[in-house]
């Protein structure tokens, strides 16, 4: 569940569900829209691309970049969970590892096709 809850913090509600109910791909195009990526760079230039976002930040404040960064992981910790949903989470993560159509849907996989899924 804390994968899904940090793809909601990430993207929103909407393109989460979208996201997790229809399974499809997410190129990096798609990615940047829904806010999953800050920048979509050609691979040649990833390095100097970080390089100068870090140098970008590392001439800020260093008070200033640690105070914030302390407060967004701060708000971001307090999302929590309470021990019955998380217990419902950890049964419903259960049941859909070990129904028979996740093993459809590897085999499916394996085997290049479409699954064919019962709901068991």
């Amino acid at each position: 569940h804390t994968g899904i809850m940090r793809f909601i913090n990430l993207v929103g509600v909407g393109y989460t569900k979208e996201a997790f109910f229809s399974g499809r791909d997410i190129d990096g195009q798609r990615a940047k829209e829904i806010g999953l990526l800050n920048y979509l760079v050609p691979l040649s230039e990833l390095e100097n691309t970080t390089y100068q976002l870090a140098m970008e930040i590392a001439q800020n404040a260093p008070l200033s970049v640690v105070s914030h960064k302390t407060v967004i992981e701060k708000c971001l910790a307090h999302q929590t969970i309470n021990p019955a949903d998380a217990e419902e989470i950890r049964r419903l993560t259960e049941m859909c590892f070990s129904s028979e159509d996740m093993k459809e849907a590897k085999k499916a996989f394996q085997e290049k096709r479409k699954p064919t899924f019962v709901g068991r």
